[in-house]
């Protein structure tokens, strides 16, 4: 899986495992000078939410969520999901659990427990970004 595809992977998982927010595509961003974004999904009310996905070996640590913070206030996003296939350290966690905290955190492990009750649904939904991204 290449880093884009993995990025629409990402956004696949979110819309197919966080229904209730009623999170739809709109843009598939990612690349080098991105600003911090992957894709822009908006959500049921039609507010930014920005997801940044990472094919990483090693945990993400604070640095990195305070970048994606920063760009939660430039692109104006109500919230944003950081999506790792690894975990995130002591410090990055401190950051996704404070109460402000407009980031939402998904681990590798978290990855694994979505695919397990939710492959179809993401698969489907996977297809779908992937044919509408194609160029």
């Amino acid at each position: 899986m290449t880093d884009a595809q993995f990025e629409l992977f990402s956004a696949a998982v979110l819309i197919a495992v966080e229904k209730e927010r009623g999170l739809t595509f709109f843009a598939h961003s990612g690349k080098s000078g991105d600003r911090g974004i992957d894709v822009l999904l908006h959500n049921g009310w039609g507010g930014n939410v920005l997801v940044q996905a990472k094919r990483y070996a090693h945990n993400v640590g604070g640095p990195a969520l305070m970048h994606f913070k920063g760009s939660l206030e430039v692109h104006q996003a109500v919230y944003g999901y950081f999506v790792t296939t690894a975990g995130f350290t002591k410090e990055a966690q401190r950051v996704i659990n404070r109460p402000d905290s407009r980031i939402r955190g998904v681990d590798g492990h978290k990855l694994d427990v979505y695919l397990q009750y939710h492959a179809q649904e993401i698969a489907q939904i996977y297809e779908e970004l992937l044919r509408r991204t194609a160029r």
